[in-house]
């Protein structure tokens, strides 16, 4: 598979760096990472699959969410707005540095 990185640029310049690689998973970001989360091929509905806007987020440590049951948790916050989110773990992702 061909996976691609996002880096912006002390200059402001953004490039992507492309390379073969197993595919980039949640689990496998650090507390911390920026990362776009990716949609399944052929998911057109609720998120706009590969036709809509990729949100960033940021991994976080996980935390207790009460609006659910206590066995769920969240696990990354969406930038543009602060709230937090739970992910799965198997989801693939592209990371921002």
């Amino acid at each position: 598979m061909i996976m691609g990185e996002v880096i912006h640029e002390e200059n402001g310049n953004v490039r992507f760096e492309f390379h073969e690689s197993e595919a980039l998973q949640f689990k496998d970001l650090k507390v911390g990472d920026k990362f776009i989360a990716m949609p399944l091929p052929g998911d057109d509905s609720g998120h706009g699959g590969f036709k809509g806007e990729f949100p960033i987020f940021k991994k976080i440590e996980v935390t207790p969410n009460y609006k659910f049951s206590g066995t769920l948790t969240d696990n990354a916050i969406l930038l543009s707005d602060g709230t937090a989110r739970i992910l799965s773990s198997n989801i693939w992702v592209i990371q921002i540095r």
